[in-house]
């Protein structure tokens, strides 16, 4: 456990630090968290409050830093656990993949909890990222859904999902990643690997911030 007050500059919060709990008051803090988290019903309750419930502790117990590394890493692997406990197949979603793809998102959605008192953005992210990761296990294992499965994770008709794409970025080009993954009924990340190869043949470029900005089509490449 830390015996020393840290800071850690974060690229995702532009290079400031998230402010942790004094090193005085980490084991108080870190008991009374694990207190309150035994005492929830994780094998009775629903999914949803589930993860509401667990996504509020885990801001908790990042503003309290109990080591000096490793503390995303453990929460996210406590997160697996407690979920698998309410359904077995948890265990096999990459939901830590996944956050470590999204690491910056990740950062700032915890940090605007924190910030804002509340916990719902971090809840938000969580609850979008076990989506995007059962529609990777669906698409795994289905494996009769050409257009999805073999098309995204094996390269068949990938032209037609980037043509497909391309021509909705067209005439919506204002739309996120994850809201174009709701039109193409595909996961957040086969999305984004589509939009990487459009962008690497000179098709579309981003313009501004994620949430903000806007896609600027190139129609000659």
């Amino acid at each position: 456990m830390r015996i020393i007050n840290i800071k850690k500059a974060e690229p995702a919060l532009g290079g400031i630090s998230i402010e942790y709990t004094d090193c005085f008051e980490v084991e108080g803090e870190l008991k009374s968290i694990l207190t309150e988290m035994d005492k929830y019903p994780w094998g009775k309750a629903g999914f949803e409050n589930i993860v509401k419930t667990f996504s509020r502790y885990m801001a908790k117990l990042w503003k309290v830093h109990p080591f000096r590394d490793g503390n995303g890493r453990m929460g996210r692997m406590w997160h697996t656990l407690l979920l698998s406990k309410w359904k077995d197949f948890f265990a096999w979603l990459p939901v830590e993949t996944l956050i470590h793809e999204r690491q910056n998102d990740y950062y700032q959605a915890i940090n605007n909890s924190n910030t804002n008192g509340e916990s719902t953005i971090f809840v938000e992210f969580m609850l979008d990222t076990i989506r995007d990761a059962l529609f990777e296990l669906i698409n795994s294992e289905n494996k009769n859904n050409v257009g999805i499965n073999v098309g995204v994770n094996v390269g068949i008709k990938n032209n037609n999902l980037e043509d497909k794409l391309f021509s909705i970025i067209s005439s919506n080009p204002e739309l996120t990643a994850k809201e174009l993954s709701i039109a193409v009924s595909l996961t957040q990340r086969q999305v984004e690997r589509i939009i990487s190869k459009l962008k690497e043949k000179g098709k579309i470029e981003r313009v501004g911030a994620k949430k903000n900005g806007y896609w600027k089509i190139n129609r000659d490449s």
